[in-house]
């Protein structure tokens, strides 16, 4: 009751406390009946809104038709019998809608949560992914740093032996100088060879690997996760707009799946189709090349293509070109394109679509 009471004051006039009759908004977002707000401003001789006091510079105001429709479609409800409330979402018909000034309709609120909840989820999703592929690239790094020590012991202890030799061989030599004169004048010779020998040997030398390896820890990070991240997500050409599907049309989570199913209560914004079961990508092309695939697999009825936006979206139309429809088609076990029969050697699952806005041209082909 809380809620309905909210929506009641929403849609009173703070002028005449009553259910607004032709209402306009001023550039603060306050609203009143149009009659109401000029009788006031003649009362006053002034031209300010009359709950914030702020000055209107327009001399003329337009009706909210948004609002006015909001205000009807609940004064219609209120007077039906059991008091039925409007409903703006099928889904959550319990629920009372917001009305958004900036688009000028009603919302259901917990649809604009499921929003809310399926961006944060992608987003999620997108930061596991990399810290994943972070902890994957630390591993790395750390294996690296295991290698090398590795790597260093070994060549510290090939070291350790060979100094060792290089100690006891000149030991060896100080003890052939220790001898008296005589013997080593006497072997002088084998001791000169011998110690020519021992004296001679190479130093330790340092082996390979005992760096690491930067290049390979660090070659491309951002771009192989970049990449992997492509595995990950999928673009998908055509966005649905949901604020033009008709009653029948159910949408996906993420507006690039559709089905038909029962009638639902929607807003009767100008974008939506009325009379048919139709739904339109959210964006238009004007130029250049685009493509993309349907997939139709066995449903018994389809229609894919394209529309001007022109388009008759109220009222009852053929799918022809001259009503500003490029479509291909099955209905009833026949396919139609472009208002003609066609004969098709197989059934197709998956039919991709090419527009060429420069040669004015529209393909279809079984993909």
């Amino acid at each position: 009751m809380e809620k309905i009471s909210a929506v009641e004051d929403f849609l009173t006039c703070p002028v005449c406390l009553e259910t607004f009759k032709e209402p306009v908004s001023l550039g603060c977002h306050h609203s009143f009946c149009s009659v109401c707000l000029h009788n006031y401003w003649d009362q006053n001789s002034t031209r300010t809104c009359p709950v914030c006091r702020r000055k209107v510079s327009k001399d003329f105001l337009d009706v909210n038709f948004a609002l006015k429709e909001l205000t009807l479609s609940f004064t219609q409800k209120e007077q039906a019998p059991g008091g039925e409330r409007p409903v703006v979402c099928s889904s959550h018909p319990e629920q009372t809608p917001l009305f958004c000034l900036d688009e000028r309709r009603a919302l259901c609120v917990l649809c604009v949560e499921l929003c809310e909840r399926h961006i944060r989820g992608e987003f999620e999703r997108l930061h596991r992914f990399l810290q994943q592929e972070e902890e994957s690239v630390l591993r790395a790094l750390r294996q690296e740093q295991s290698r090398q020590a590795q790597a260093i012991e070994a060549q510290l202890q090939q070291i350790r032996e060979e100094l060792c030799t290089m100690e006891q061989n000149l030991q060896t030599v100080e003890d052939l100088l220790q001898r008296q004169s005589v013997d080593f004048l006497t072997q002088y010779r084998h001791t000169h060879k011998d110690t020519q020998t021992l004296l001679s040997q190479h130093s330790p030398q340092l082996g390979p690997g005992l760096l690491i390896n930067q290049a390979k820890v660090l070659a491309n990070v951002a771009f192989n996760a970049w990449n992997k991240m492509r595995a990950l997500v999928s673009y998908s050409p055509v966005t649905l707009d949901p604020n033009t599907a008709g009653r029948r049309i159910h949408l996906s989570e993420d507006l690039r799946g559709v089905r038909r199913g029962d009638k639902q209560q929607v807003p009767e914004n100008p974008e939506r189709f009325c009379k048919y079961a139709f739904v339109l990508g959210s964006e238009g092309f004007s130029s250049g090349s685009h493509q993309w695939d349907v997939e139709v697999g066995d449903h018994p009825r389809w229609n894919i293509g394209l529309a001007k936006e022109s388009v008759d979206r109220k009222g009852e139309i053929d799918i022809t070109l001259e009503n500003g429809l490029w479509c291909l088609g099955l209905y009833r076990r026949k396919y139609f394109g472009f208002g003609k029969k066609l004969s098709l050697k197989r059934r197709p699952q998956r039919i991709r679509v090419r527009l060429d806005c420069d040669e004015g041209k529209v393909f279809f082909f079984d993909a």
